[in-house]
């Protein structure tokens, strides 16, 4: 089949059968965990190694918090969980020896 346009061009159009293209639905998964939707973290650096990850409710995102913060955290007599566990203070008691020397 020929085909003419305006001018003196001309154009050879082909029927054929259509291509039939399948879509597939695809789950895009983050690749880092800083990239999930509930994590906030920016800014890494080297300072951040060995700091925990916890959630933080007002901002309903996990951060990197200093341990020191986690473990006055844990220390409290108030909460869903008062005070340090009893293994920990066990464990702590009996490796931890403190000599006050004589008076």
């Amino acid at each position: 089949m020929k085909a003419y346009l305006s001018g003196d061009q001309s154009y050879i159009v082909k029927l054929g059968k259509q291509s039939s293209y399948k879509v597939i639905p695809e789950t895009i998964v983050p690749q880092n965990f800083i990239d999930l939707n509930d994590v906030n973290i920016v800014g890494l650096t080297t300072s951040d190694n060995n700091y925990p990850v916890v959630y933080n409710a007002s901002l309903g995102k996990f951060v990197i918090t200093n341990p020191d913060t986690v473990l006055s955290s844990a220390s409290t007599i108030t909460g869903p969980q008062p005070g340090l566990p009893s293994d920990f203070i066990n464990t702590l008691e009996s490796t931890i020896n403190i000599d006050g020397g004589t008076y």
